[in-house]
């Protein structure tokens, strides 16, 4: 139950509302374009009258075309990988099935750039590299062998379980092979 002040409830009662507003918009376009139900149908199906999905779908329309060209190319793709995944997802414990699903979701991934790498972050490989040459410098430049194991030890406490072997009382690891 909401509590507090009536502005407050009814500014949320509005926001549910909405929110389920756009959520049958979506659904009754999804029905009128990949299932190309009639209004009525689309009514019957969403539990509204016929005049209210036409509303819904030209609603829906009109938000589209407040989008680029790439936005809209991008709506109909993501709409048909839903399209792809509902069709399989019934069967998706079988390999075949479960993987359509895994090539529709990296393809997801790839059209909204989510996979992408950021440009401000560095890999691991990159984060090691700069411990090991932080380490080699340290260890040329330091003598005393106490001092050297506490480095290490510290290190090691830091990011050992993390990176693995990067630095030994004597130097940095040295890779064989």
């Amino acid at each position: 139950m909401l509590s507090g002040p009536p502005a407050h409830n009814e500014a949320v009662h509005k926001a549910r509302d909405a929110e389920r507003q756009a959520v049958r918009r979506k659904a009754a376009w999804r029905l009128f374009v990949d299932r190309g139900l009639t209004f009525e149908e689309i009514g019957k199906a969403l539990g509204v009258s016929g005049k209210t999905a036409h509303g819904d779908v030209m609603a829906y329309k009109e938000g589209l075309a407040d989008l680029t060209d790439a936005e809209l190319v991008r709506a109909r793709q993501a709409a048909g990988l839903d399209g792809i995944v509902a069709a399989h997802w019934k069967r998706r414990g079988r390999k075949a099935n479960a993987e359509v699903i895994l090539d529709a979701f990296q393809h997801e991934a790839r059209l909204f750039g989510v996979n992408l790498q950021r440009k401000d972050s560095y890999t691991a490989d990159q984060v090691l590299g700069v411990l090991r040459s932080i380490t080699a410098l340290f260890m040329e430049i330091v003598q005393d062998p106490d001092a050297r194991r506490q480095f290490s030890l510290g290190l090691r406490r830091k990011v050992g379980a993390i990176a693995g072997p990067v630095v030994s009382e004597q130097g940095p690891e040295k890779k064989t092979g």
